[in-house]
C-alpha cells in the first residue's frame, strides 16, 4: 500500500498533469493580420529563393535541417512523411528557403481543427545559423502564416521552449500574445518577459 502510494507520488512529480505544468509555452498568433501576407512578393537577398515543398521535395535535406536545431528531436525522411506532410493544412502549406540550391530554412503548418473551429499550429521554424541575422526567419515565418489566412483558420497557435528568446522576440514583434494553459505557464511567461526586457539572446 505505502509502496503503491509512493510510486503514485513519484509519477505525479515526474509526469505532472498538463493543467499544472507544461514544458513549452503557448503562443497565440494574431490571425486577423495574416491576410497581408497572402500572395506577398517577398524581397530576398541575392541567391535566396522561397517555395513550398512539392511531391519531389528532398525529405533527407529537410530532415538534416531539422536535426541541426537543438531540441527538435531526431528526424528522418520517414518521420517527415508521417509527422509533417499528412498534417499540413493544405498540400502546399509549408515554406522552404534555399540559398544557391541548398535548403537552409523551413517552416510548416499543422491542422488540429475541431468540428466547430478551424485551428492550426505553426511548426518547425528553422533557419540555418550561418544565415541568421538577415530577417529571413521573419520572411519564412510570415509566408507560412499566410496559408492560415488563405484557408480561413480562426485560431493559430505555436509552442516553443521558454529559453528561445530570439524566436520569442520575433513572435512578439508580429503581434503574438502569451497563451496561459497551465499554472506553471504564469511562471514561464514571467521569466520570458524579464529575459526580453533584459535583452538576453538565446
Amino acid at each position: 500500500m505505502l509502496r503503491s502510494l509512493a510510486q503514485k507520488l513519484i509519477n505525479l512529480f515526474r509526469y505532472p498533469p498538463r493543467f499544472l505544468y507544461r514544458k513549452q509555452i503557448k503562443i497565440i498568433y494574431p490571425v486577423h493580420t495574416f491576410q497581408q501576407y497572402v500572395n506577398c512578393q517577398w524581397s530576398l537577398p541575392d541567391g535566396y529563393t522561397l517555395c513550398s515543398p512539392g511531391s519531389d521535395a528532398d525529405l533527407q535535406s529537410w530532415a538534416s535541417l531539422l536535426n541541426a536545431e537543438p531540441g527538435f528531436g531526431r528526424w528522418t525522411r520517414e518521420r517527415i512523411a508521417s509527422d509533417i506532410l499528412p498534417h499540413l493544412i493544405a498540400p502546399d502549406a509549408a515554406t522552404h528557403l534555399f540559398y544557391k540550391g541548398r535548403l537552409i530554412g523551413c517552416c510548416s503548418t499543422h491542422d488540429c481543427s475541431t468540428a466547430q473551429k478551424k485551428i492550426g499550429k505553426l511548426m518547425w521554424l528553422v533557419i540555418d545559423p550561418a544565415h541568421r541575422g538577415m530577417g529571413l526567419g521573419r520572411i519564412v515565418n510570415n509566408r507560412t502564416l499566410a496559408f492560415f489566412a488563405r484557408e480561413n483558420y480562426a485560431l493559430v497557435l505555436g509552442f516553443t521552449d521558454p529559453d528561445r528568446l530570439t524566436a520569442l522576440r520575433l513572435y512578439f514583434s508580429i503581434g503574438c500574445i502569451p497563451g496561459y494553459d497551465s499554472l506553471y505557464s504564469f511562471i514561464h511567461w514571467g521569466k520570458v518577459k524579464r529575459g526580453l526586457r533584459a535583452g538576453r539572446i538565446s
